[in-house]
C-alpha cells in the first residue's frame, strides 16, 4: 500500500512541472470571468482535488477571497492580489471549489464555478445563496459606463 505522504510527493511534482509551465503575464490580462487557457490550466491545478472531471476551459468563474467569501473580485485583480503571489511561492494557496447546478448556473447569469480563495470556512448553504444572488449583480468595471470629471 502507498503512503499518502507518496502521493503528495508525486502531487508537488507534478504541480511543479505545470507551474513552470505556466505563464504568469498571461493570467488575468481582463477582468472578464470567462477564463483564457492558461486561466484554465491554473484553475486546473489549482483546485484539483476539489473538481473531479471538471474543467475550467470555456468556463465562467466567480472568485471570492476572505472568510466565507467576504469579498468578490474580478479576475484581474484576483490574480494580481493573489495568484501571482502564489505562483511565485510555488504554491496554490488554500482554496475551495464550488461547482454551480444547472439551475444556480441560469439564477448566477451564467457563472459555472465559483472558487473561494484565503478562507478557513466552508460556505454555508445561506451563504451560498447569497453568493449566487450577488453574481447575478455582478457588473464588469469595463463594462460600467465611465464618466468625465
Amino acid at each position: 500500500m502507498l503512503l499518502p505522504s507518496f502521493y503528495s510527493f508525486i502531487f508537488i511534482l507534478c504541480a511543479l512541472a505545470v507551474n513552470a509551465q505556466l505563464n504568469p503575464d498571461s493570467l488575468g490580462l481582463k477582468d472578464n470571468p470567462m477564463v483564457n487557457d492558461m486561466e484554465a490550466q491554473y484553475f486546473n491545478i489549482q483546485v484539483q482535488h476539489y473538481r473531479d472531471d471538471f474543467d475550467f476551459r470555456g468556463k465562467k468563474v466567480a472568485l471570492f477571497i476572505d472568510n466565507n467569501g467576504k469579498v468578490m473580485l474580478n479576475k484581474k485583480a484576483y490574480f494580481d492580489v493573489w495568484a501571482r503571489e502564489h505562483l511565485k511561492r510555488k504554491d496554490f494557496g488554500e482554496n475551495q471549489l464550488y461547482m454551480l447546478s444547472a439551475e444556480e448556473k441560469e439564477r448566477s447569469k451564467g457563472f459555472d464555478a465559483i472558487i473561494v480563495s484565503w478562507s478557513d470556512k466552508k460556505i454555508s448553504e445561506d451563504r451560498w445563496q447569497q453568493l449566487i444572488k450577488k453574481l447575478r449583480k455582478f457588473q464588469r468595471m469595463s463594462d460600467v459606463p465611465q464618466t468625465s470629471f
